[in-house]
Parts: C-alpha cells; sequence; structure tokens
C-alpha cells in the first residue's frame, strides 16, 4: 500500500540521486528483517557451512554410482556366460555330443576308424 503512495506522490529524492529510475520500496515487518545485510550474511555463511557436506554426498553418490553400474556389467556378462553353459550342457546330454567332446578332448577313435595325429600342430580348438 505505501508504494503504491509512493508513486502517487511526488519524492523529495529525483530518480537520478536513487539510482537505476527505480521506485522507492520500504519493507515492513518481516520482510525487513529477511532483506536486510546480517539476514543474508547469515544464509551466506549457511550455505558456505554446508558446501563440504554437500559435496561429500555427492562423492558418495558418484561411487555407489560406479559401483552399481560395475555390477550390472557383471550380471550381464554372468547372464550371457549362464546361457552359454546351459547351451553345452544340453548338448552334452546327447549321445552325438558326448561323441564330439571325447573326440575332440582325447583322441579315440570308434572300432573299424582310424586315427590321424597330425605332428606340429596344436589339437586344441
Amino acid at each position: 500500500m505505501r508504494r503504491v503512495q509512493d508513486m502517487r506522490r511526488k519524492s523529495p529524492v529525483s530518480p537520478a540521486q536513487r539510482g537505476l529510475w527505480s521506485p522507492r520500496v520500504v519493507y515492513h515487518g518481516w520482510r525487513r528483517v529477511a532483506y536486510s545485510w546480517p539476514a543474508l550474511a547469515v544464509l551466506v555463511l549457511a550455505f558456505l557451512f554446508l558446501i563440504p557436506s554437500l559435496w561429500g554426498a555427492y562423492s558418495r553418490f558418484s561411487a555407489a554410482r560406479a559401483i552399481r553400474n560395475e555390477a550390472a556389467a557383471k550380471l550381464e556378462a554372468n547372464k550371457t556366460r549362464q546361457a552359454s553353459l546351459e547351451n553345452q550342457i544340453k548338448t552334452l546330454g546327447t549321445d552325438a555330443g558326448k561323441e564330439e567332446q571325447i573326440r575332440r578332448n582325447y583322441q579315440v577313435a570308434m572300432p573299424g576308424e582310424g586315427v590321424i595325429v597330425l605332428v606340429g600342430t596344436s589339437s586344441a580348438r
């Protein structure tokens, strides 16, 4: 209310003297306390006091996020390995799969077959 009255009435101080051609604002009650220099200084000090704890919380969050991402990557790798092992188990469950693994690992032949061993080559695939 006072602001409107100040704008209607001619002020004894010219706009150039007030600075930036702004109307004079007078606060009363809690606004006067909230916008005072001591209150702003207390807010700045409180903010400066909270910065280390905020930075510590951020660093812990960042470390936890990195660990979570590593665990997710490891879980994905384990799932693909599990699928591969289940496929191998399914293959070894058949007679043809067993025979293939025995021939690959032990160089044996069925009766009537011959085994050729090449010297100088690796037997592992």
